[in-house]
């Protein structure tokens, strides 16, 4: 009913003739001057059929062409610039209902009330003085007491009794017509602006006490309004959170009758809205202003709400997201049972729970191109050159800046980040790890994507190079690897030796073993690497923190100021440590994680994530490693060579790893000479 509207008396509905119908005859009759009467007449004809505060000044334009009167009438156009000026709601954290500039406007009037020019100051005042409609009364004493003077409060005094009228009165009758079907419907939102705006002059009025009992006034009626609202089967939720807002922001001039009313009634709307949580929110930031006492029971009813509503879902996403808040918002609260009681729940959810949907897209790329891509990472006359050529592959991420291209022309074409619509991110264990809410974040996350799919093709591509490298020269011993990898033992053969290791569970097929071994050694290689360019890469005084290091991600950070590539940097970061990745450091490290039940693309990853450590290890600094030397071309004495044997054991290199591993380098040696 709040929409429904009749025709209007004499021809003024929506059907009357004008430029609105396209009736070009009616728009070049002749005009003629209107009197007082007829300006006075159409105002309140406008406000009678308009219903809404913002239809006003388009219903006022079919009634002034249907009449024949000229618009441009230096009596019609105070009429017409005052209806430029509407109600508008602007409910945040201090609640209010001003009046706003809208409807028509052009470059030559500014629409400013204060630059109204004093004839039509003088004819609003003849409007909100013989004006019938409260609504018309209303919108002109507001108009004259934003505009200020000496009668500033008269007029706002004025304008507060008429707009509570306004709220009061659902449907008016046009004066001498007592037929029921001729009455004229203001819809409710206008009437509830109309309320709002009483409420917003209140602390106005009450400066003069003459009027002062306009404030009990307009509360008492504001909270029987909010009342039936609570009692409307379909009422406008923001009406009702204006309303509250408005009283509580006054709640100082509430008597106390009226406080313990207001109290009730949001009390009633939260039990009624409890299947909307941020409308809970909401009332009970309300509360919270009336009664902060109760700040420890309010907010353990904002947690409940969610779980309420997570239990009320048959869906296992829309459940996990509610069971998330909740735990979010009780971990904030420091309420333990019911965070534990959320991540309980959201612990016993499966994977088939969650309603997950697989959506995929495939693209042809030539057999050519994947073996070609094999053959560089795994090039070689020896397994000492392909594997030098499988460590001196580049991030497999890609290049950073590509994919920040990349990332963006995906976001400007994709719905979900138009819309800024909030993206979870789940972990190997089914709950949420992360949640991409910021226009920032949906930018990383976007990111992070693209560079995951660059991850993804490259591992496989890591993994088949391995594979070929054990196919075409076998498996080397552990020793030899060891020594290869330490650079001769001059570079750091402990962590040579476990990257050893874990290569030689890659190629006997323990896929799991080799991804453990090598993806949980990765912050060791950067903190070698880090203490090796002396850089500060321990926590001092652990006995306040026992057992806690120095993170991938800060030591990333130090070696970044060495001249660490930003493409590695964010392979590293998105690969093991972002949750908004893989994360596959902190899961591993957490006992989840596994990819697929022979992660050989992950072992891959993680073995050449290692293997950048290991090769910078052999010159700190410098961005590529110096060739595979070959002993005996660099002869230093046999003082030299005797020194240098004893320093290799002192670092663990087994003696007998040492002397196979010169008696080999002299066959290589001279194989290349004889030849």
């Amino acid at each position: 009913m709040d929409d429904e509207e009749d025709d209007a008396p004499d021809g003024t509905g929506d059907d009357a003739p004008g430029p609105e119908n396209g009736d070009h005859e009616q728009e070049s009759a002749p005009t003629r001057a209107p009197t007082w009467e007829e300006v006075i007449e159409c105002a309140n004809l406008a406000f009678l059929v308009g219903g809404h505060w913002h239809r006003v000044a388009g219903r006022l334009k079919g009634i002034v062409h249907s009449r024949g009167l000229d618009e441009n009438d230096p009596l019609l156009v105070p009429l017409r610039r005052g209806l430029n000026f509407s109600l508008d709601p602007r409910a945040g954290d201090h609640a209010n209902v001003d009046l706003s500039p809208v409807g028509f406007q052009s470059a030559r009037q500014a629409l400013s009330i204060k630059s109204v020019p004093p004839a039509e100051v003088d004819a609003w005042r003849t409007l909100a003085t013989e004006a019938d409609h409260p609504a018309a009364k209303a919108h002109f004493h507001d108009l004259l007491f934003k505009r200020g003077g000496p009668q500033a409060l008269h007029h706002a005094a004025a304008a507060v009794a008429s707009y509570m009228d306004v709220a009061r009165v659902d449907h008016y009758v046009p004066e001498g017509d007592g037929e029921e079907e001729r009455r004229f419907q203001w819809n409710a939102h206008s009437r509830n602006l109309a309320m709002g705006r009483a409420l917003s002059l209140r602390h106005v009025v009450a400066r003069d006490p003459a009027s002062a009992h306009l404030v009990e006034d307009s509360q008492r009626l504001a909270l029987a309004r909010l009342g039936q609202l609570l009692d409307d089967p379909e009422p406008h939720i923001g009406d009702i959170l204006l309303l509250i807002r408005l009283l509580t922001r006054g709640r100082r001039t509430l008597a106390s009758a009226q406080a313990l009313t207001l109290k009730a009634l949001i009390e009633s709307a939260v039990d009624k809205h409890r299947d909307r949580d941020d409308v809970v929110d909401a009332l009970v930031a309300q509360l919270l202003l009336l009664e902060p006492s109760r700040a420890t029971e309010l907010n353990r009813l904002r947690v409940q709400v969610r779980l309420d509503l997570a239990a009320s879902q048959s869906r296992g996403g829309v459940r996990m997201i509610h069971l998330e808040r909740a735990a979010s918002l009780a971990r904030d609260f420091q309420i333990r049972d019911l965070h534990d009681e959320a991540i309980r729940q959201m612990q016993r959810a499966s994977a088939s729970d969650l309603d997950f949907q697989t959506f995929s897209t495939e693209g042809a790329l030539q057999a050519e191109v994947i073996a070609a891509e094999i053959v560089r990472v795994s090039d070689g006359a020896s397994w000492r050159d392909a594997l030098t050529s499988w460590l001196k592959t580049g991030s497999p991420s890609g290049n950073a800046e590509a994919n920040r291209s990349g990332a963006r022309d995906v976001a400007r074409s994709s719905l979900v980040s138009q819309l800024g619509m909030p993206t979870i991110v789940y972990g190997r264990d089914g709950l949420p790890r992360w949640t991409a809410s910021s226009e920032e974040d949906r930018r990383e996350h976007e990111l992070i994507r693209h560079e995951m799919f660059s991850v993804q093709f490259n591992g496989l591509i890591l993994a088949q190079g391995l594979d070929a490298i054990a196919a075409r020269f076998g498996v080397p011993k552990v020793d030899e690897l060891s020594l290869f990898l330490s650079h001769g033992g001059e570079a750091n053969f402990e962590l040579a030796r476990a990257f050893s290791k874990a290569l030689l569970r890659y190629w006997s097929g323990d896929f799991e073993g080799a991804l453990m071994t090598s993806a949980l050694r990765v912050e060791a290689g950067a903190r070698h690497l880090a203490v090796a360019l002396d850089e500060a890469a321990y926590v001092t005084s652990r006995q306040n923190a026992p057992a806690v290091y120095v993170g991938i991600a800060a030591l990333v950070e130090l070696l970044e100021k060495h001249g660490l590539d930003e493409d590695w940097k964010r392979f590293l970061l998105t690969y093991f440590v972002s949750p908004a990745g893989r994360s596959l450091r902190h899961d591993l490290a957490h006992g989840f994680g596994l990819e697929a039940d022979e992660p050989r693309v992950e072992a891959a990853l993680s073995l050449r994530a290692l293997g950048l450590f290991v090769y910078a290890a052999w010159q700190p600094g410098k961005d590529t490693a110096p060739p595979t030397p070959v002993l005996g071309l660099h002869a230093t004495g046999v003082v030299e060579a005797v020194s240098l044997f004893a320093c290799h054991v002192r670092t663990g290199v087994p003696v007998r790893a040492l002397l196979r591993h010169e008696v080999n380098s002299i066959i290589r040696l001279g194989r290349r000479l004889w030849r």
